[in-house]
This record gives C-alpha cells, sequence and structure tokens, in this order.
C-alpha cells in the first residue's frame, strides 16, 4: 500500500475525485493516505465494510481525524446516524413510521403543494438558480414541517445546518454547542412543557407510544438535529445534481424527459449514481481484521467511498462514468449507503427529487442552462455539487 491515490481530506482530490478515484480502484483500490486511515474505493469492498457493523462500527460516522478514532467508541452521540446494534434497531423501526412507503404516499401531495409554492413567482428575466431557489428550499420546507419547527425559523435553521455541513467531517464547533443545537434544545423543552399535541416528529418523540422508546431532551434533540442535517443537504444536492446532468450538453437528456416524463424516476436514479451527494461515510474498525488484503486494527477509521464504488466499472461496466437514462437497475447503487444503516430518508429524497423534475417538466419544457454558466465545485471534502446552477426557465413574462 505504498500508493494513496486519494486523500479524503483535501478539497483538490475532492474535485478531482474521478479521476483519482479511478487510478484508486485501477492500482490500488484499498489505501492509507494517513496512518491509521484507510480508503476503500472498490464496489465488492465497500459492500463488505458496510454489511458488517460488529467490525466497522458506525460510530464516529461524518468525523475523520488523520488518524486513529478514540478509544470510546461511544463518545460521539446516539443518533441514528452514529449508532449500531442493538440500539439502532429500535430507534431504527421507531423512526421509520414517517418514512414508511404508506407515510410517504400520503405526504406527497404536501410535497407537491411546496414545490408549487416555491415556483408560483418565477422572476422576470426568467433565469434562477436552481440551487438556492429551488433545491434549497423544497427540501427544507418539508423536511421542517414534517419535523415541526415553526415557519419563521426555518431560514435560520438552514443557514446554521449548512455552516456546520461545510466543515464535515472535521467539524470546528462541537455538534452540542452549536446555535442549532441550542434552538432545538429550548423549542423541544417549550413544546414538552406546553403538553400541547401536534401531528409531527417532535410530537412523536415526545408522546412515543407505549411499544416506542422513551427520549429524554438531549436524546430528541440529537435525533432532530441529525434528521435535519441529513434531509435538507443530501437532498438539495440530489436535485441540483440530476438538473445539472439532465441540462448540460445542449438539454439532450432534459429533452428526453420532456417527450417521456415517465423517465423522471431513471434520471433520479441515475443521478444518485453517478453523482452521489456525500462521496463517502466513515466506519471505526472495532477489532483487528483486513480487507482487501490491507490490515486493519482496533480504531482505524474506514472512509467508504461510495462514490467510487458507483463508479466501479466492475459492476456498472466500462460506461460507469457517464449518465444513462437507460442503465439497468441504476437503484443499486451506494449512494444512500447498504446493509442495516441505509439512509431512512432515503425514500423521502427521491419523492422530493422526483416531484420537483415532474412539475418543472410540465412547467419549463424549454428550460436550459443560462448562458455563460460555469460548473463550480462546492468547496467541501464530503458533499457533491455545483455551488450555483443558474438555468434559463424558457419562458417570458
Amino acid at each position: 500500500m505504498a500508493e494513496a491515490p486519494f486523500d479524503p481530506l483535501n478539497v483538490a482530490d475532492v474535485h478531482d475525485a474521478e479521476r483519482r478515484l479511478a487510478v484508486a480502484r485501477t492500482r490500488c483500490p484499498v489505501s492509507r493516505p494517513y496512518p491509521h486511515v484507510t480508503v476503500v474505493a472498490d464496489d465488492e469492498d465497500c459492500r463488505r465494510v458496510l454489511l458488517n457493523p460488529d467490525v466497522f462500527s458506525n460510530h464516529f460516522n461524518f468525523f475523520l481525524e488523520r488518524g486513529p478514532a478514540p478509544a470510546d467508541l461511544t463518545g460521539n452521540g446516539n443518533g441514528i446516524t452514529r449508532i449500531d446494534p442493538p440500539e439502532h434497531g429500535p430507534l431504527r423501526r421507531f423512526l421509520r413510521k414517517w418514512f414508511s412507503p404508506a407515510a410517504l404516499r400520503s405526504l406527497e401531495p404536501e410535497v407537491r403543494q411546496i414545490v408549487d409554492d416555491t415556483l408560483a413567482d418565477p422572476p422576470e428575466s426568467g433565469v434562477v438558480d436552481m440551487f438556492a431557489d429551488v433545491a434549497r428550499v423544497v427540501p427544507q420546507r418539508v423536511v421542517y414541517a414534517l419535523l415541526g419547527l415553526p415557519r419563521d425559523d426555518w431560514d435560520q435553521m438552514q443557514a446554521w445546518i449548512e455552516e456546520h455541513n461545510r466543515d464535515l467531517p472535521r467539524p470546528t464547533t462541537p455538534m452540542t454547542e452549536s446555535a442549532a443545537w441550542i434552538y432545538l434544545r429550548e423549542l423541544v423543552t417549550r413544546r414538552k412543557a406546553s403538553g400541547r399535541r401536534q401531528s409531527d416528529v417532535i410530537d412523536g418523540f415526545l408522546h412515543p407510544a407505549d411499544s416506542d422508546p422513551t427520549f429524554e431532551i438531549e436524546d430528541i434533540v440529537q435525533h432532530i438535529r441529525q434528521l435535519i442535517g441529513a434531509g435538507t443537504d443530501t437532498s438539495s444536492a440530489l436535485i441540483t445534481n440530476v438538473f445539472h446532468r439532465l441540462l448540460e450538453n445542449d438539454g439532450t437528456l432534459w429533452q428526453q424527459l420532456v417527450d417521456d416524463p415517465t423517465l423522471a424516476t431513471a434520471a433520479v436514479e441515475e443521478s444518485l449514481r453517478r453523482d452521489a451527494p456525500i462521496g463517502y461515510v466513515l466506519r471505526t474498525v472495532t477489532q483487528s481484521t483486513e480487507v482487501g488484503g490491507c490490515p486493519m486494527e482496533a480504531h482505524d477509521r474506514v472512509v467508504v467511498s461510495v462514490q467510487s464504488a458507483n463508479w466501479d466499472e466492475a459492476r456498472w461496466g466500462g460506461d460507469a462514468a457517464e449518465f444513462k437514462l437507460g442503465r439497468i437497475a441504476p437503484a443499486g447503487h451506494l449512494a444512500f449507503g447498504f446493509g442495516i444503516h441505509t439512509c431512512l430518508g432515503a425514500p423521502l429524497a427521491r419523492l422530493e427529487a422526483r416531484v420537483v423534475l415532474e412539475t418543472m417538466l410540465r412547467r419549463y419544457p424549454k428550460l436550459s442552462l443560462a448562458r455563460g454558466w460555469t460548473y463550480e465545485p462546492i468547496d467541501s471534502v464530503q458533499f457533491h455539487r455545483p455551488k450555483t446552477l443558474l438555468v434559463d426557465l424558457g419562458v417570458s413574462r
């Protein structure tokens, strides 16, 4: 393992990920950019790690240093994105009631209304930033309404979340000291003291059914905070990325969807595969093991490059780097993880992206990239999307 083609903490490497990870898969699919930090780049080994939570713990997911994890693997919180069995199962079953197929079918009319409201007043010029004006707004409104956050606080909360996520996977402020955490603690405390019931997720935490786990205030804040982090920026990136791919190259793929809007679901899945919103997830080794012949010891960190796995020619064929609407089984990607820790909110993200796409196809069939716009990646080592996506709606007012 003399070679380390990809450094997950180097923004230049991340912006050149397609080339560097191709080198990694070919020459060194398991590499070590730092002592006790291993990058796994091929599909087979990524799946092996994600399927084995006993050896590759979810603790310290979304937190990476240039060295081993702390000795105490319980010291990174108890939210759904950072716990293992046996605690993981009951919490996931509790949260799943808001993300089940039946729940999302009931939610879809509200999502469509939110999308319609977001697009209700296009600018005089006909040019919008699909990220700032649509992709950032829709998931925020859906998630915050679902959770039960007061509408007047949505913009401020989203600004806090984006500031925190820009620092991942090396946050500069502990989550429990952040402005978002303090706000949520005060909100949940007020809701509990009031005794007033509402039909939202916070109410579910405060008034669980007899068969559900019970939660302290700090636990509720932890879970709500992680649901916000997972449910806003990831979905925003997905929506932005899918529109970018459909509109590039003179909008040939966009026209295919205009002619056949039933391809919207396939477009969302292929976007997730080709342009995963989060490039990698993190695991912590619990005992001596090996991956791809590379020995690892307890407390080593493992960078699971889900994006590289989604580009793996061994699984996806020689055209893995292409965005293809007709790709067979595109939903087999790892963009939302794999195994017991598959993203709980994945169905909601898919729903939001599909509804935005269907609505834009119907309203703006002549949509195109704005003249002069060029792709500039976000300054993040973990999230993947352009900073802006300026599009011309193709209409005059």
